[in-house]
């Protein structure tokens, strides 16, 4: 039912309104779907920058803000201090395997965007692909969690950057396939063919 036309039983002020959220929501699709990859890697970009943000003004005495950050972050990472990267001796706000991981999450993003025929024809991750990816990291994390051993820098970057590439080269080219449905589609009109010359 067209949202134009009346609508039985809802008052005039609600049909505005849901008017309104209709019109909102396809603005926001369509700027989804032209917008989501340079969106997406804009973020990452502002996420994984403000890591770094924390140390830097530690550096120049604001520690309040560093404090702030680290605590802000810590709800995506566990921050152990010998497991992270230290910028004018201050700790930065993510781990090394997380600092690994949502790099290269960044870098299939950039990828996409730089390459535009990449962005064409990638195809999602077979799953059983993405799990195997995921296998070193728990191995390495759960072996080191239950003491049997002490990973280490290599290690923790290696893994994290295995299981980022396998969750960007599932996850991107979904969403791919899923914002292209929130696009118009056009209508290609057929070629109009030439009258047969009379006899």
């Amino acid at each position: 039912m067209e949202w134009d036309q009346h609508i039985e039983g809802l008052s005039p002020r609600r049909q505005a309104f849901s008017r309104t959220v209709v019109r909102v929501a396809e603005v926001c699709g369509r700027f989804l779907g032209k917008h989501w990859l340079a969106s997406y890697n804009s973020l990452l970009v502002i996420f994984i920058g403000g890591a770094f943000v924390g140390p830097i003004l530690a550096y120049f005495g604001n520690n309040a803000a560093e404090a702030w950050l680290l605590h802000t972050y810590h709800g995506l990472c566990d921050q152990v201090p010998s497991h992270s990267y230290y910028l004018f001796g201050h700790q930065v706000c993510l781990c090394e395997r997380c600092l690994a991981i949502y790099t290269t999450f960044l870098l299939g993003g950039l990828a996409l965007a730089i390459v535009p025929r990449l962005r064409q024809t990638a195809r999602p991750l077979h799953w059983w692909l993405w799990l195997l990816l995921m296998v070193p990291m728990a191995l390495d994390g759960g072996t080191q969690l239950l003491g049997w051993r002490e990973s280490d820098l290599l290690l923790r970057t290696i893994t994290g950057f295995l299981f980022g590439l396998g969750g960007a080269w599932f996850v991107l080219p979904h969403i791919e396939e899923v914002t292209r449905d929130l696009l118009p589609q056009r209508v290609v009109q057929p070629a109009q063919t030439a009258p047969a010359d009379a006899p």
